[in-house]
């Protein structure tokens, strides 16, 4: 008696349940991301840095359900949504640090 490997079993887990979860990940943020951001210097920074580790939390998720799909992060169509949406965010956040200017964040 032969058992498939355990990869085959965890991919088809993670091909599953990851959409759903990338997803919610996704809409958090969103709205986390959506609120104002705080007044004080120290308050925007860990803001900034909060929707910079949910963006990166969001991009190991896709490249753990590229892996279990096989494919390229940028490929297949479970992928491609979140990985635009993705990229508009990182872009949001980029935007959002050349607003900011140094006096902003000096306490």
């Amino acid at each position: 008696m032969t058992d498939a490997p355990p990869s085959t079993a965890l991919r088809a887990t993670l091909r599953r349940r990851l959409p759903k979860l990338l997803r919610k990940a996704a809409g958090d943020y969103a709205a986390f991301a959506a609120d104002p951001p705080p007044a004080d210097a120290k308050s925007f920074a860990g803001h900034q840095a909060a929707c910079k580790a949910a963006l990166a939390h969001l991009d190991a998720g896709l490249k753990l359900l590229a892996w279990a799909e096989g494919n390229d992060t940028r490929n297949g169509p479970a992928g491609d949504d979140l990985a635009h949406m993705l990229d508009a965010a990182r872009a949001s956040v980029a935007e959002a640090d050349t607003d900011v200017s140094d006096d902003a964040l000096e306490t």
